[in-house]
Formats: C-alpha cells, structure tokens, sequence
C-alpha cells in the first residue's frame, strides 16, 4: 500500500488491489473451498440427521458450518492449512500493515460465495456490529471469480466507517443486522466489481452490502479480517492466530 492508497482508505474505508493473485493461484484455492464447502455440507447434514444436538454452538473454532448452505463457510483458516498459508502471505500483509502495524492477528476467516442456485442479496451492514475487542480491524476479500453487478458485486458507502450505526434491523439471514434504508444514501453507493485475483480491503465500520447473483454462474470469495496484535479479541473461543511480526516467524511461533 502506498501514501495514496492509504490516504484514500483513511478517506472512505475501503480501497480496491488489482492483480494480487493470479488466476492459476484462484483456481487452485477455490478447488480447495469447494472440498471444504462439501465437507462442510456433510458435517451439518450429519448434525441435523443426529438431531442438532451442537449446532448452535457458535462460539467453538471449526465447528459444524451453521451456515453453509446459505453461502458462509466460517473459520476456514482453521478447517485447511492451506488458506491460514493465504492469510500469512506477505502480499496481504502488506496491503494492511500500514494501517495497523506490523503486529497482526487473525479475527476471523470465512468464504462467502453466491453458488448460481442461491441468489439472496446480503443487507447494508456494518461488521462491527457482529464483533468484540477493537473496531482498528480491516478485512481482506480476495475475489477467486470475476465478480460483477449481476453476480454479487460488493457495495459499499465512502466514509461511512466514521460513525456506527445502532439503530439496526434484525432478519433471518446470515448477515442479518441490517442497517435501515434510511440510514443509507444510495446516491453515495460504489460498486466495486472485481477481476480474479483481485483484493478489496475495508474497515470494520464502513456500510456495505453485497448485490444478488443473477448470472448463473457462480461466485467465491475468501475473507480474512486482521487487527493490531495488542487487540487480544477473536470472533470464536481461544486466541486469535498470529499472522506477521511480534513472536512469529517464518510460519511458526516462538517465544521472544
């Protein structure tokens, strides 16, 4: 991240990486959320059959994936190696670091995707309606599809990252805090429609949403949100993963 792009973040809360991963790269990673999303379909199938004795156990790490079959895999670092691997790849680092510092945590990983046959919209929202600890968090969305107006673009409201708002609607969806349409000015709305590889990063206070996928074809994407490692908060039990600097190095933990 440059001067001007961190300037622009500071400025409206979101900003787009063109080209961050290749396609090669994409179509490997969405092989591998593909074979977790149908495991994870598995394990909630298996969950209900058995009565759902855990399933609303939303606290525990890589626990059965409540959502899975309404386009959320939560915890996904923690359920393959491969995707804690992404989120520790230096390119992410360094498009947050300058913002938060070199010291980063992971909150939370998931992967939200619009399969053809699952076409809700995600509400106007703001994240930190959902978390605990310090709003200082920002989340990476890598786009593994091309992502358009018609298949679920994300949309977002510059500078609406510099006040929450509490006055929340709630409904029966994933994200289901949802932030009343007149709080919402849509003549502000950006819709950033993203190529394969590309990145978006944005503050945890910063309304957004995200269109329904009228195309068909489907749409997956991995999301990581990282803050400061002084932020001991984590959106599951236990301690947030280390992601770069303080006591890790080279994919491990040490004691200083």
């Amino acid at each position: 991240m440059d001067k001007a792009e961190e300037s622009s973040f500071r400025e409206n809360g979101f900003s787009l990486f063109k080209n961050v991963f290749s396609t090669q790269e994409c179509a490997r990673l969405k092989k591998y959320v593909l074979e977790e999303i149908e495991k994870g379909k598995a394990a909630l199938l298996r969950e209900q059959s058995e009565g759902g004795g855990t399933i609303l156990n939303r606290e525990k790490l890589a626990d059965i994936p409540r959502a899975v079959h309404k386009g959320m895999l939560q915890d996904i670092a923690h359920r393959n190696s491969v995707f804690m691997d992404v989120a520790r790849d230096k390119r992410l680092v360094d498009c947050v670091s300058p913002i938060l510092g070199p010291d980063l945590v992971m909150y939370r990983s998931l992967s939200v995707f619009k399969p053809k046959d699952y076409k809700s919209p995600v509400g106007w929202h703001q994240d930190m309606s959902y978390w605990a600890g310090n709003k200082d968090k920002i989340s990476i969305w890598i786009s593994l599809d091309n992502v358009t107006r018609d298949n679920g673009a994300m949309r977002f409201i510059p500078k609406s990252h510099n006040k929450m708002i509490e006055d929340v609607e709630r409904q029966n969806e994933v994200f289901s805090l949802v932030i009343p349409d007149k709080y919402v000015d849509l003549s502000e709305e950006v819709v950033l429609e993203a190529g394969i590889g590309d990145v978006v990063i944005f503050d945890s206070q910063v309304m957004h949403c995200s269109g329904a996928n009228k195309t068909g074809d489907d749409r997956y994407t991995l999301i990581f949100t990282f803050q400061p490692a002084s932020d001991p908060s984590h959106h599951r039990e236990g301690p947030p993963a280390w992601i770069s600097g303080g006591n890790f190095t080279q994919g491990a933990l040490h004691d200083k």
